[in-house]
């Protein structure tokens, strides 16, 4: 038996994928899957795990210890999970649209049609507290799962909403709900189905009503071929049972779409567009009836419907042919007010609107004309204070598409005439939803300001017509989204690239660097690319200290180009502008980057200026960053056919280069990814050089697609592995390649053929063994596995390979490279939770079980000039193991003098010009890990500055510190506490014994600040 005391976490259960720990507060922290035992001669035994006294035990097999040489390990170590930099909130990239909004007593509730997992849409939402506060950045995930069809919509009632949408997952579209709670819960995990019938269920609409909720759509269960639909509705009541069955709201002839229901108590008014006065669109008018509460259910005292339009079947109410549709309808405390779009005298459209009384009686017969300006008015959205009512509404007076509104008192009068500017952003904004709450109105939008997709935004509006929030309030914000990681080591620290979404217009390359146990030094990341657009597919290599990033670029309408920059080891982008490494005609990507010792780096690409198939280019860059081969690079494989996924690997020699080449299968496909390919490589010399006569054919099957090939080597030798599907699905093989290009198994080597598919698969060598990872479909759900493989080609026990990372929640993309003496680190892309947007996330590996140091004493981050600065750093290791403290990056004013026993003191004496903030990273390493501790010092001069007052101040706030006179102060601001970055607000120039700043901050925002002195 092998006992481990663990402290910190408590025992939380076990399932099928582990053991289960969490914290205090109940958060999963850490699972601990099955374990292996591997003795020196390369025999394994999987371990049973239990738990005992909240001591973990992993039960080792008698007959194994029996036979075992020693010593004898359980193999592998696998870290808890950790992200790659602090989240930065902005617009969640894909496109969020349809909003709709409601107030339960206490906030609202934004939920809107998302498109953040991709197709199909699923339904999110957010709360909003009534100071403006999202309450929920990241989202919540109101629908199980995606394919539905329309905007939802949301009803409140005290403490909780119900939020309804249209679900096709069964074929037909049918209406589903569920609750969310004013906290944020959701007890309805799998959705209410309010309406399972055969024939189509669409644009529902949900109201409080009589203690619980009142849902309303247009049904087609009637339809005899002719297109037309009627309206339905159902009672839900607060627990989230339907009340009694569907009923009909109106079956008259012709369609009904198009439904919009409000409630007072115990009577709703739904309205919808209605065709019985005519067979074409042109006679589409707008009809009501009410529903009420009564002792058997409800009652429906107008069958017949209320015609409550100014249209062609009216012509004494003073009606007009035209189309009158979209109605929106909000309740006072004593009657309704109905809105529509109303194409009746003007084609364009404008909005008009009446009073309906709850005894059904239409109080404006003629209609009130809420916005008849030329130009369009349509899509209008109804709210009440109880009093009065807003009406909000899309208009294209100015060119573009804008939010305009209006409030209407009780009789009918129209207050803003002109209209109320909601929003006048940039490109579009549309279909607006508007409720209120808390003292104001909330209205909600498409917003298309990025130009990229549709995103969520919301303002408040006063009863007064006061807009409170002027610049809008991103309500679908989510962490910005991380895709396609790569990895790198140089000896010293790993550097971490991915594509990365955290600005409008496109996608950027961002950094960190991390110790060998995952101590993120960067957490704010490192800016790699600078052009602007769209930059994907980072590539990462070493030479020396130095690391080379290369990645695809393409503007709009533009063919990919390869483009690169070098990055020190501590931190520094060392290129003033990217390097063009291949700037030419055709497209350029899909990269590989591989360091050549100290003598650059050799870069290779799938290229087609030359051919429609791909070919492989390449090109040698030196360690100042000159690209020392021909311009655009020069020919590494230009058979006929596909070349394509090339990836590198570098010997202390000569590189070898490993890709997928169809040139013993042609086709004229252009699906590239599922193209019968083979294996093929080549050996290349440092200075570019293709070694020996022709390609290598590394494996050649026919009839088998190979894709992804990865290439790892232990210095001499090459392991080369990638996807075969020459089974029933695709499955890992790899071979040897000799030094000289020799290859071992040219048909292959098993590494793992368990059930479902194995993708994906990339390589390393940690010192003793290769280790090959790849994403694994198994289970069903996909799951990151991997295998060792010896330096002579064996492939070591479990035969299945190792889990490495089981959560069920579709980890992609894994790639893995090691420090050495056993150890590497994985990165891999999931989506994360709440948000279910695309971030990176990393796990250490190691063969044996030793745990990384730890710092136990906390720096000083101010100083002041003049002043000597000191810190006394002390590291302990858990295991007593002797360990040291150095500096990976320090400002040139500090020095760090290491002592014995993990101690170090960092001291120094700032100057004048070092004022500001200034980075510090130090590490404490032992036999088999390092980590970091990185912080940033803050040097002031003169008296430190204080903040004296810092207030609310109409649409800002106002930031006031005691200052020196004639110095000049940064003032800085972050969302959260060592949650988010410092951005500068402003410069500022004190011209006395105080200085201030009037921040233009969104009302009702968190916001933290922070003043530096600065030269």
């Amino acid at each position: 038996m092998v006992e481990a005391e663990l402290t910190g976490l408590r025992f939380a259960g076990r399932t099928s994928s582990g053991i289960h720990y969490a914290d205090a507060a109940g958060t999963p922290r850490l699972r601990v899957g099955e374990a292996v035992a591997v003795d020196a001669a390369g025999r394994s035994a999987t371990l049973a795990a239990a738990v005992d006294q909240g001591r973990l035990e992993f039960l080792v097999p008698a007959a194994f210890l029996a036979g075992a040489q020693y010593p004898v390990a359980i193999d592998p170590v696998i870290s808890p999970e950790f992200g790659m930099d602090t989240p930065v909130r902005l617009a969640t990239y894909e496109g969020q649209d349809s909003p709709s909004v409601a107030w339960d007593g206490t906030c609202w509730l934004v939920a809107w049609r998302d498109f953040r997992m991709e197709d199909p849409p699923f339904v999110f939402g957010a709360r909003v507290g009534a100071n403006g506060v999202i309450l929920d950045p990241g989202g919540l995930q109101i629908s199980p799962v995606g394919d539905f069809l329309e905007r939802p919509s949301v009803a409140g009632r005290a403490g909780e909403f119900l939020v309804t949408w249209v679900d096709s997952r069964g074929g037909a579209a049918n209406v589903v709900a569920a609750r969310v709670g004013d906290d944020g819960t959701l007890p309805d995990g799998a959705g209410i189905p309010l309406s399972p019938q055969p024939q189509a269920q669409v644009h529902p609409s949900a109201a409080g009503f009589a203690g619980g909720f009142l849902v309303v759509w247009a049904d087609s269960r009637n339809d005899l071929g002719d297109g037309n639909t009627d309206v339905y509705g159902i009672v839900v009541r607060s627990d989230g049972v339907p009340s009694g069955d569907e009923f009909p709201v109106s079956l008259a002839p012709g369609a009904q779409s198009g439904p919009s229901v409000a409630a007072v108590g115990g009577t709703a008014l739904v309205v919808w567009s209605d065709l019985r006065s005519g067979s074409s669109p042109g006679q589409q008018d707008i009809y009501g009836a009410r529903v009420v509460d009564s002792s058997g259910g409800v009652g429906l005292p107008d069958s017949a419907g209320i015609l409550l339009s100014r249209s062609s079947a009216d012509p004494k109410a003073g009606g007009a042919p035209g189309l009158q549709l979209n109605p929106s309808v909000a309740a006072s405390s004593d009657r309704f007010l109905v809105a529509w779009e109303d194409r009746g005298k003007d084609a364009e459209g404008d909005i008009s609107a009446t009073l309906v009384s709850l005894e059904g009686v239409v109080l404006q017969p003629g209609g009130i004309p809420v916005c008849a300006l030329p130009a369009l008015q349509s899509g209008p959205a109804v709210g009440s204070d109880g009093a009065r009512f807003f009406v909000v509404w899309e208009d294209r007076r100015g060119g573009g598409q804008d939010l305009y509104g209006a409030r209407i008192d009780a009789s009918g009068g129209v207050l803003d005439p002109g209209g109320i500017p909601v929003s006048l952003a940039q490109i579009n904004q549309s279909r607006p939803s508007v409720a209120y709450g808390g003292g104001s109105y909330l209205v909600a939008w498409d917003d298309n300001r990025s130009g990229l997709f549709t995103d969520i935004y919301a303002a408040r509006v006063t009863p007064e017509g006061g807009l409170l929030d002027a610049a809008g309030l991103l309500v679908s914000s989510a962490e910005n989204q991380q895709q396609l990681p790569m990895l790198g080591w140089n000896g010293s620290v790993y550097l971490a690239a991915w594509r990365d979404f955290r600005r409008e217009g496109g996608f950027d390359i961002q950094a960190t660097r991390l110790t060998t146990a995952g101590s993120v030094i960067d957490p704010w990341g490192i800016h790699v690319s600078t052009r602007g657009s769209f930059n994907s597919y980072p590539a990462i290599g070493a030479s020396g200290d130095d690391f080379l990033l290369a990645w695809e670029y393409q503007a709009p309408g533009d063919d990919h180009n390869v483009w690169g920059r070098r990055v020190s080891g501590a931190g520094r982008v060392l290129d003033a502008d990217d390097l063009p490494i291949a700037v030419t005609d055709g497209e350029q990507f899909r990269t590989a980057v591989q360091g050549g010792g100290e003598t650059g780096w050799l870069v290779a690409w799938g290229d087609d200026r030359a051919d429609e198939d791909f070919d492989l280019y390449a090109a040698v860059v030196d360690r100042a960053g000159r690209i020392v081969t021909p311009q655009n690079g020069f020919v590494l494989s230009g058979n006929p056919e596909l070349q394509f996924s090339v990836r590198l690997a570098w010997n202390g020699s000569n590189y070898l280069a490993v890709w997928r080449d169809s040139r013993n299968n042609p086709s004229d496909s252009y699906d590239y990814a599922n193209r019968i390919c083979d294996i093929y490589g080549r050996l290349i010399s440092p200075a570019g050089e293709l070694l020996g006569t022709e390609d290598i054919p590394i494996c050649i099957l026919p009839g088998v697609t190979k894709r992804y090939p990865t290439v790892a080597t232990d210095g001499t030798d090459f392991l080369v592995a990638w996807e075969d599907n020459r089974g029933s699905d695709y499955n890992i093989y790899g071979t040897l390649v000799r030094s000289d290009g020799a290859v071992v198994r040219p048909a292959g080597m098993v590494l793992c053929e368990a059930g479902g598919r194995q993708l994906a698969p990339t390589a390393s060598f940690d010192g003793t063994n290769y280790r090959v990872v790849w994403q694994d479909a198994r289970s069903g759900a996909t799951q990151i596995y991997g295998r060792e493989i010896s330096t002579a080609g064996v492939p070591l026990d479990p035969a299945d390979g190792f889990l490495i990372d089981g959560e069920a929640r579709n980890p992609l993309l894994p790639w893995v490279a090691s420090s050495g003496a056993g150890r590497s680190l994985l990165l891999f892309q999931s989506p994360s939770s709440p948000s279910h947007v695309g971030r990176v996330f990393g796990r250490t590996i190691a063969s044996d079980s030793h745990l990384p140091p730890l710092f136990d004493s906390q720096p000083s981050l101010v100083a002041k000039v003049g002043d000597v600065y000191s810190y006394a750093a002390h590291a302990s290791d858990p295991e007593s193991i002797p360990l040291a403290v150095s500096a990976l990056q320090l400002p040139g004013w500090l020095a760090l003098t290491s002592g014995s026993g993990g101690t170090a003191v960092l001291s120094g004496r700032p100057r004048p010009e070092d004022l500001g903030v200034n980075r510090v990273v130090l590490l404490a390493g032992d036999a088999y890990w390092t980590t970091a501790q990185a912080f940033e010092v803050v040097v002031t001069g003169d008296a430190p500055p204080v903040f004296t007052s810092i207030d609310p101040a109409g649409t800002g706030i106002r930031v006031c510190w005691a200052a020196s006179a004639g110095r000049s102060y940064r003032l800085e601001a972050s969302e959260a506490l060592g949650g988010a970055p410092w951005v500068e607000v402003a410069t500022v120039v004190a011209d006395g014994a105080s200085a201030c700043h009037l921040d233009s901050a969104p009302a009702g925002a968190a916001r933290f600040y922070r003043v530096i002195q600065v030269p």
